[in-house]
């Protein structure tokens, strides 16, 4: 390992960290609440990233909402990743870098994963951890269930297959409520993956 990268990964005590005045991410409590129960359950898993000051204090790049979660349990020693005597600029283009170059979830794979998780524990233990609402867990699972062979599958001249489902009202009005909760290329995307599992069966 490269001695000099490593040694940039130093324990801070809280103290000496202050959150950057320039932070741009939003506050909400209901997300603090289940970081704080991540936090309780697993420990830092997350180093914070930091900035040397000319004070002899830190000041956060990133991890702003982990601090102050670290804060409230009450942590008196945080890991931190020192970038060192870096400029207002660099530490502001470091936090868009890090905090944004984040990969979209394929909802399909996610939705069997959260099914998974679901017979292993209970929903409302999920629900105090992941980012989502009991209600979201439970709509996400429940994609997963529709009978994508209850209908009628045909090939178009145009070389495309048209799938028609028969949905019960009950059926219709989960529906329904998935959709609300999903935007429309979410919803898309999800029938055109459970289409093309679909497809691989014929």
């Amino acid at each position: 390992m490269n001695k000099t990268l490593f040694d940039k990964f130093m324990e801070i005590p809280v103290d000496k960290l202050v959150e950057a005045k320039w932070n741009y991410k939003k506050e909400d409590s209901r997300l603090m609440d289940k970081l704080k129960n991540n936090i309780k359950k697993n420990g830092q898993i997350e180093n914070i990233i930091v900035r040397e000051l000319e004070d002899d204090t830190y000041e956060v790049v990133n991890g702003n909402h982990r601090l102050m979660a670290l804060r409230d349990l009450l942590f008196t020693v945080v890991v931190c990743y020192n970038l060192g005597k870096i400029s207002d600029a660099q530490a502001k283009r470091i936090a868009i870098e890090t905090n944004e170059t984040k990969f979209l979830a394929d909802k399909v794979k996610l939705s069997e994963i959260i099914a998974l998780l679901s017979d292993n524990y209970n929903i409302n233990d999920l629900s105090s951890t992941l980012p989502y609402k009991k209600e979201d867990i439970e709509e996400l699972t429940n994609l997963l269930k529709w009978d994508w062979q209850s209908g009628d599958l045909v090939q178009s001249e145009f070389n495309e297959y048209v799938l028609t489902i028969y949905l019960t009202p009950e059926e219709l009005t989960s529906w329904n409520e998935i959709c609300k909760k999903l935007n429309n290329a979410d919803v898309l995307f999800c029938l055109k993956e459970s289409l093309k599992k679909l497809l691989m069966q014929v």
